[in-house]
């Protein structure tokens, strides 16, 4: 019975919630992706990803490429010293957008591999 209780368990445990040393030291952004819900359209909405440099080594952002020009990314231009914590904020023009959108900010930091930045949700 004990070994089919085990078996289960290594099935069902989703991959994602297994992280490495290595894998957690690397992290850097809280979250990557953000549904607000539903918002007012013809506003201006801002949205903040919150980070802290766990690597063990200096972090510079180097550039962002944004999926739309209705898009704003404001980031550190200063490099990132170990343990240190910010905000990565995006401002999106929702303006004459109606419905569901998706908008991406990809982040390219020295020394981490490009992170994707989502942020989803619905113009009403």
């Amino acid at each position: 019975m004990l070994k089919i209780t085990l078996i289960l368990l290594l099935i069902f445990t989703p991959c994602s919630d297994i992280q490495s040393d290595t894998d957690r030291k690397q992290s850097f952004f809280r979250e990557t992706a953000i549904d607000i819900g539903t918002v007012r359209n013809n506003h201006l909405l801002s949205v903040k990803f919150e980070y802290q440099n766990n690597t063990g080594n200096t972090i510079v952002i180097e550039g962002v490429k944004k999926n739309c020009g209705c898009m704003e990314v404001i980031f550190p231009k200063r490099p990132i010293k170990p343990l240190q914590k910010g905000v990565v904020k995006i401002k999106i023009n929702l303006i004459n957008q109606k419905g569901i959108f998706r908008k991406t900010a990809l982040i390219y930091a020295k020394g981490l591999p490009p992170t994707i930045l989502k942020i989803t949700g619905k113009t009403n």
